[in-house]
């Protein structure tokens, strides 16, 4: 949370001139003009440390440093965990913002050039009233499917199959990415297990039917009827650690999914699938396991 000082030097009349020096809370130097030349772009404290934080952009025009006007974030500097850049569903670029809430949830700003001027996307949410995102409580945005295009995550509850289930806290996570006009496009859902390390790509037709009850390491996968009122078990999901536990992954019709130095992460189809179309190919293309950011750690 230390505050840090740049500056930029001029270096054209064989002698280095200042340009601009100013202080800031996060750093990020990225084009977002589409010009191939980077700007500045500073996450600053606001008037106070409770006041919510500002980002202001530096660009290099004629020999000087333009500061844009200061655009007001939605949390205080203290609350910022990540600042990134990436592109927008319309290809456009834009810093994402992600800071946390008092729900400890986690809230991102969208920030991009609009008739040359940085400015805040608002996202428009059909289903509710116009916000700038949705909170989720454990992930960022990312480009999580990997196709060049920033996903902001929000949750969806998981219906627990008994009261006495152990379903507290777990969610699918809807990934959208959003345009300059704040239009979402959906892209992803998934379930996340960041306690062991690994997340699943669910079928959207899912959504609403699958819950998950876990024991462990293990994670059984139900699916309710239409009426909800039966869950079925469709397969299970092991993270193995043991010493034998080569041995536990073939086992009981297990299969593997992916191998690690210390950890093998198995399945099991479970009970009559055919309503659901589940196959152990599917299971397997559709396992990921989480990488650790090489920056801050966070996964």
């Amino acid at each position: 949370q230390l505050m840090g000082s740049v500056s930029v030097y001029s270096f054209s009349s064989g002698r280095a001139e200042r340009l601009v020096n100013a202080g800031y809370s996060k750093l990020l130097t990225l084009d977002l003009g589409g010009s191939e030349q980077k700007e500045l772009l500073l996450v600053q404290r606001g008037e106070s440390d409770q006041a919510n934080a500002i980002a202001v952009l530096y660009r290099y025009r004629n020999k000087s440093m333009v500061r844009s006007v200061e655009v007001e974030l939605s949390s205080p500097v203290s609350s910022i965990k990540r600042v990134s850049g990436g592109k927008m569903q319309c290809g456009t670029p834009a810093v994402y913002v992600s800071s946390t809430t008092e729900k400890s949830a986690v809230r991102t700003d969208i920030l991009a050039l609009n008739d040359d001027r940085l400015g805040r996307i608002r996202v428009v949410d059909p289903l509710e009233n116009d916000v700038y995102t949705l909170a989720n409580y454990y992930v960022y945005a990312d480009d999580v499917n990997q196709d060049g295009i920033v996903e902001i995550p929000s949750l969806i509850p998981m219906r627990p199959v008994s009261s006495n289930w152990n379903v507290e806290d777990q969610y699918v996570i809807r990934w959208y990415s959003a345009d300059r006009s704040g239009v979402q496009t959906d892209k992803l859902y998934s379930f996340h297990n960041f306690a062991d390390g690994w997340y699943l790509e669910l079928n959207k037709d899912w959504i609403g039917q699958i819950t998950v009850n876990q024991v462990g390491s293990t994670y059984v996968f139900y699916m309710w009827d239409e009426g909800h009122e039966v869950p079925a078990a469709v397969f299970t999901i092991y993270a193995l650690s043991g010493s034998d536990r080569e041995t536990q992954a073939t086992e009981d019709g297990r299969f593997v999914l992916q191998t690690t130095p210390d950890v093998i992460y198995a399945a099991r189809l479970e009970g009559d699938l055919k309503d659901y179309d589940i196959h152990e190919d599917d299971l397997k293309s559709c396992f990921h396991l989480i990488h650790k950011d090489w920056k801050s750690g966070e996964m």
